[in-house]
């Protein structure tokens, strides 16, 4: 009786768990000007890369997570795009998923 009632809460349990798939990968800063914003949006989203913040002050600011293995790759196509008109700053490493469309940093 108490193996079946546990194995019914388990099962209940991971019925109701989502998986997150787990990346690891690195903040970078994105600094452009406004007129290359839809450059940058439709490069971003070719590659994958998640977007967490973008802030439009004097320029566009944006925060996002490339992945380990995507970092060179992804940041050669930005400056191509841009004509080297962007700024990547490098921030942290980080380990992240998407749940639902929300970026999960852990």
């Amino acid at each position: 009786g108490l193996v079946r009632a546990y194995t019914q809460a388990v099962l209940e349990g991971l019925k109701n768990c989502t998986l997150v798939e787990k990346h690891t990968g690195c903040l970078y800063e994105l600094e452009f000007e406004y007129t290359e914003l839809g450059k940058i949006q439709y490069q971003l989203a070719e590659m994958g890369v998640f977007v967490k913040e973008t802030r439009y002050e004097d320029k566009v600011r944006m925060e996002v997570l490339i992945p380990t293995a995507d970092e060179n790759r992804v940041i050669k196509k930005l400056i191509e795009a841009s004509y080297g008109k962007i700024v990547a700053v490098k921030g942290d490493d980080a380990v992240f998923g998407t749940v639902d469309g929300e970026i999960i940093i852990f």
